[in-house]
């Protein structure tokens, strides 16, 4: 499965969740969500993941993903 099918795969909240840390902040989205009790391990891959691509396709991809969720959760 690609990354991209690996992050469908999630819940919206956690969609959500890794996009907001991953565009906030790149770099240490991965430790801060690694803190996460139950999935930390989980969303930290993803953030890693996302953050290993160049920040001129990471950043419109995840804005675009963040707001097709919230378009399609009002």
């Amino acid at each position: 499965m690609t990354l991209l099918q690996r992050y469908a795969a999630l819940s919206v909240a956690e969609q959500v969740l890794v996009a907001q840390a991953v565009l906030i902040d790149g770099f240490d989205a991965a430790e801060y969500l690694g803190n996460d009790i139950d999935r930390g391990s989980v969303l930290a891959k993803f953030a890693r993941e996302f953050t290993a691509m160049p920040n001129e396709v990471r950043t419109p991809l995840l804005a675009t993903m963040m707001r097709r969720l919230l378009n399609e959760h009002k």
